[in-house]
């Protein structure tokens, strides 16, 4: 199986290829516990990853973690030619900064294995829906297949 997009929201989304088949489950009940907090784990990432790049001195580093919020909604993952581990991932969300009127959607894209790149908490989003997609979770039912 192969995870290709993992999306929360009013609609959680997962489609994936198993055996040449295109697949997509979607269910606009809630996300079990799990589900969400890997998405709020890839969020934490990606904003300790965007302070990374911009070097936020550490006696700062608490100030801008606690300024800034960032909400993760989707991440694709792309797959070489015949590989079954994904290669790089795209992550889209959404960006604010506390007392400023900045507030903005995000769109970032990661080759595993780069320097700052959130990896882990992206693994754990693609964990995540392949166990909904397994049907491996008390809430299996939740999705409902729309098509191949």
């Amino acid at each position: 199986m192969k995870i290709e997009t993992v999306k929360i929201g009013n609609v959680n989304i997962i489609s994936y290829t198993e055996d040449g088949d295109r697949k997509i489950l979607q269910s606009e009940e809630p996300a079990s516990p799990e589900f969400k907090e890997s998405f709020e784990n890839l969020a934490l990432d990606m904003k300790i990853a965007l302070a990374n790049q911009l070097n936020v001195a550490t006696a700062l580093r608490d100030a801008f973690l606690e300024a800034h919020r960032m909400v993760a909604t989707k991440v694709h993952f792309k797959y070489g030619e015949g590989e079954e581990t994904p290669e790089s991932y795209e992550v889209w969300g959404h960006h604010y900064i506390s007392e400023t009127n900045y507030d903005t959607d995000v769109h970032f894209k990661f080759k595993f294995g780069e320097e700052n790149s959130p990896d882990k908490a992206a693994l754990e989003v693609k964990a995540a829906g392949e166990a909904y997609a397994k049907g491996e979770r008390a809430m299996g039912n939740l999705f409902k297949e729309e098509g191949k």
